[in-house]
């Protein structure tokens, strides 16, 4: 079951500083992103780090891209750790508590005062 969260979101892309980025749904299958070009998720499967927007980190996973529309991009989980699914639980509510709670963004601020 795909729950749709629509979180904005710090998301490191392998090595590369965090960005930016819309949490628009998660699954225990995969996650969807807004509003970064799709040229910024590369090609082969890596590394993903989702923190939310006080820098609290929600979840880490192995995925590729699975599907690209606009500025909208899907990515497919794969390497599923033992306990996958109760992973994913915990990151959908911790994403959902941030959401109702409105929480300000480290990097925000820090781009903010460049």
């Amino acid at each position: 079951m795909r729950i749709r969260v629509d979180c904005p979101v710090d998301l490191e892309i392998g090595h590369l500083p965090p960005v930016r980025a819309n949490l628009e749904n998660l699954s225990q299958g995969g996650i969807c992103f807004a509003g970064l070009s799709s040229s910024r998720f590369p090609a082969r499967s890596t590394w993903y780090t989702v923190h939310l927007v006080d820098g609290q980190q929600v979840l880490r996973f192995h995925g590729r891209v699975a599907w690209r529309q606009g500025r909208r991009t899907g990515l497919a989980f794969t390497r599923r750790a033992p306990g996958h699914d109760l992973l994913v639980q915990g990151a959908l509510r911790r994403l959902l508590q941030s959401a109702i709670s409105g929480a300000s963004s480290p990097l925000a601020a820090k781009q903010a005062s460049a």
